[in-house]
């Protein structure tokens, strides 16, 4: 997987400096992995749990159009898959991965989770404060 690091780096850096094209802009980065040789290895342990977390399932992750998610890893960009510092402290970090931030988030949830349920109501906390909690 090193390899692929260093030759995905390699990608992103002559996409910062070339710009789009109509491959980058079209398609999605799964299939821009695959035109260019990465192994499906290098996506499940490098790139998606990376990006998993903007997209919040792994599935939208690999839609992403493929100039999107290599300008993510621009120098001027959020993310790294090398050294996380290097985002300049825009991003945080989740030690031991982002399922405990979201064991974090379902623990302050009153009424815990239930998929597939219906809405019945959804209400703002706290009046017309744009920044109030919702309550579902």
């Amino acid at each position: 997987l090193e390899k692929e690091v260093d030759r995905f780096m390699e990608h992103v850096e002559a996409t910062a400096k070339a710009g789009p094209s109509t491959l980058t802009i079209l398609i999605p980065i799964r299939i821009y992995l695959w035109y260019h040789g990465f192994s499906n290895e290098f996506w499940e342990h490098v790139l998606m749990p990376a990006m998993a977390v903007l997209f919040v399932t792994n599935q939208g992750s690999g839609k992403v159009p493929a100039f999107a998610a290599l300008s993510y890893f621009f120098s001027d960009g959020f993310m790294h898959v090398r050294d996380p510092q290097k985002n300049g402290q825009r991003v945080r970090v989740a030690t031991h991965g982002s399922h405990l931030l979201w064991e974090a988030v379902v623990r302050e949830l009153p009424g815990g989770v239930h998929l597939s349920s219906p809405v019945a109501a959804l209400r703002r906390l706290g009046g017309t404060n744009p920044r109030a909690r919702w309550m579902l």
